[in-house]
């Protein structure tokens, strides 16, 4: 039973416990309006209607200057790609497979390839790696590559597909020609002619490729000159032997080349298509030549 003070110590604590609590009585209105008044409170912003602007109309470059040529004509700029340099260095070796530079059976080492080029072995690597994917290199151990040697079934092989794939690319491009297109191509044949004239072989290959490949590009397509290029690559390395021993002074260098201009100033695909049959086929034979005299000198 608790003692008669018990009351008057539990009466003190209370006491000083609502002396250190604060208060919470709820103001009177007067007093809380008093307070709002007082205080800076902002009204909410009502948000104002989105309104769609209108499209602006496309903004006309301006004219030029009287006198003033552009800085884009003037300078005859290309927009700059960024390119690795894996794919320059994939870019480079390529060029010089399709141009022949290299001998059929030719070893490449990394490592004299990446003191030519002054990199690392690592993107030379890759690039070889992505050509014998293309089957325009043979893997070898000891970190080297080797230029494929080509049998007569393989030139075989690449003649009837050669034949096929360009024959249809060149068709395309008949019916599709125009005249400023022909004269372009007309401009490499007649290069080609003099190359032959000058027995420089290897400016006859270049201008002899690029009259290929610039006509098939004007295919429309975008399957075919891959795959021709291609097909290329593994013929490189002995196009620019047959060259040197073939005669081709006094336009017999050029002359499918020259009846192919005539049928695409016809748009006569059928004629057209003939012409570089009879390229490829004359083509392909000279190779077959090659292969059987070195034959018989080994």
């Amino acid at each position: 039973m608790l003692g008669p003070g018990f009351d008057q110590v539990n009466a003190g604590r209370c006491r000083l416990s609502r002396r250190q609590t604060p208060s919470t009585r709820i103001p009177s209105p007067e007093i809380l309006s008093r307070k709002l008044s007082s205080s800076k409170v902002s009204s909410p912003k009502v948000p104002s209607p989105q309104v769609t602007p209108a499209k602006a109309a496309p903004r006309q470059p301006a004219p030029a200057r009287r006198g003033h040529t552009p800085l884009a004509a003037q300078l005859d700029a290309a927009p700059i790609t960024i390119e690795t340099v894996q794919d320059r260095i994939y870019r480079q070796l390529r060029a010089w497979l399709m141009e022949g530079r290299f001998h059929p059976g030719q070893r490449l080492k990394i490592q004299e390839l990446s003191a030519l080029f002054g990199t690392s072995s690592q993107p030379v690597r890759e690039a070889i790696r992505q050509l014998v994917a293309e089957r325009a290199l043979e893997a070898l151990p000891n970190r080297s590559a080797r230029i494929p040697a080509l049998t007569p079934g393989a030139i075989e092989d690449l003649r009837r597909v050669r034949m096929a794939v360009e024959g249809l690319a060149v068709e395309m491009a008949a019916s599709r020609i125009g005249l400023a297109d022909v004269k372009a191509l007309a401009e490499l044949v007649s290069a080609g002619a003099q190359a032959d004239e000058d027995g420089d072989a290897q400016a006859s290959v270049a201008h002899n490729q690029a009259f290929h490949l610039r006509l098939y590009e004007l295919s429309g397509s975008s399957v075919l000159p891959p795959i021709i290029e291609r097909l290329w690559l593994q013929v490189g390395p002995y196009l620019r032997r047959s060259a040197e021993g073939f005669d081709g002074r006094a336009g017999r260098g050029v002359v499918f080349h020259a009846a192919l201009l005539r049928a695409l100033r016809r748009r006569d695909a059928p004629a057209a298509r003939r012409a570089i049959e009879q390229d490829i086929d004359r083509s392909c034979a000279l190779l077959q030549a090659c292969l059987r005299a070195e034959d018989r000198a080994a």
